[in-house]
């Protein structure tokens, strides 16, 4: 605690209560290289599990496309189901999903498009999807699996900017 004069006051008294973040915290020093070698053994742990994961993540994209349908495409749940894909495909070891789970994010984002066109084409992104995690199409160098994204990717861009310039 100190005490200072205020021009024109009176005293005025700061209290600087003690910080004892550090003490609690422990030692200041944080080996980076070690955590990060920590964090690989423990995701190389549960690589065994990866796969049922990702089984169940077609699972909720599959139960959220239906009712997508039967609901003439006014549930959100598809949308948060193909994004979860998307932001969880790589680490569990499926980009080419993640990259057709994008797609998939991007065209139901997107306003072009006849509606059975884009229907079909949504439904087309759920079986391909379900397919690589089947077949169990991991990495980014599976031929098919590969000029399938490419080729969906090109459809959405062209929904897209049909939906642009209109």
């Amino acid at each position: 605690m100190t005490d200072t004069d205020s021009p024109g006051s009176e005293k005025v008294k700061i209290i600087a209560p003690q910080n004892t973040l550090k003490m609690k915290a422990g030692a200041t020093s944080i080996d980076r290289t070690a955590m990060l070698e920590n964090a690989k053994k423990a995701l190389t742990g549960l690589q065994d599990e990866f796969g049922g994961w990702m089984e169940d993540e077609v699972d909720n994209l599959t139960t959220a496309f239906k009712a997508w349908n039967e609901n003439d495409g006014a549930d959100t749940t598809l949308y948060r189901s193909c994004h979860d894909i998307k932001g969880q495909a790589a680490t569990l070891g499926y980009p080419v999903v993640g990259r057709i789970a994008n797609s998939l994010c991007t065209l139901l984002q997107s306003e072009g498009g006849n509606g059975e066109t884009v229907k079909t084409l949504i439904e087309r992104h759920v079986v391909a999807i379900r397919a690589a995690v089947r077949e169990q199409i991991q990495g980014d160098d599976h031929p098919i699996a590969d000029a399938l994204a490419n080729e969906l990717d090109n459809l959405v861009a062209q929904i897209v900017s049909t939906s642009d310039s209109d």
